[in-house]
């Protein structure tokens, strides 16, 4: 079986994420709940100028059918405005992820990012937060758009992660399935 997760789901629901690019950023978010179960826990966070959970619940839960079905409903209701402001969105997400308490042996903590692209790397955050490399970033670049992917690429490369690309409405699935190998493999430990 697999290792429990603790997953944050971060949504940038800034301004530049229009149209399709939402669309195409919500039905991820929701397959990305679909690959989840009981053993897991979870939550969604939205962020632009700031960050906020896109439902009443303020810190992980668990990954039942019926906390999925209020994320999902959460994540159709979310707009876009404002500018991307990716420390604000990871201060958030790491602080809600490493006050959760319920502790689980082998407990894969995650944190998985839909952008359509930035300009920051947001390093200082990364470096308050996962010195200890703890939590594993994953980015997706979502949409099709010109936006340097150099800056999310860094952020999965960075925190033991990977980087995924989904451009079309076809991308989404095996891209958001991809990562449960990843997590199957073992770490290897940089010397």
């Amino acid at each position: 079986a697999a290792s429990p997760k603790d997953m944050l789901i971060l949504v940038d629901a800034s301004g530049s994420v229009s149209g399709l690019t939402l669309k195409l950023i919500r039905t991820s978010v929701i397959e990305m709940l679909e690959t989840l179960s009981d053993d897991d826990f979870v939550n969604v966070v939205s962020f632009n100028n700031n960050a906020q959970n896109v439902s009443c619940f303020n810190h992980l839960v668990q990954a039942n059918v019926r906390n999925k079905k209020k994320l999902k409903e959460a994540v159709y209701k979310i707009s876009a405005k404002g500018i991307t402001d990716y420390k604000k969105g990871f201060s958030y997400a790491f602080e809600q992820l490493l006050n959760h308490s319920v502790s689980r042996a082998n407990c894969n903590k995650i944190i998985m990012l839909f952008t359509d692209g930035g300009e920051e790397r947001a390093q200082e955050i990364f470096h308050k937060y996962n010195e200890d490399k703890k939590v594993r970033v994953f980015t997706f670049s979502v949409g099709q758009h010109n936006y340097d992917k150099g800056p999310i690429q860094w952020m999965a490369c960075e925190n033991k992660g990977y980087y995924y690309e989904i451009p079309s409405i076809g991308a989404i699935r095996i891209n958001t399935q991809e990562y449960l190998d990843v997590l199957g493999r073992p770490m290897v430990l940089a010397g």
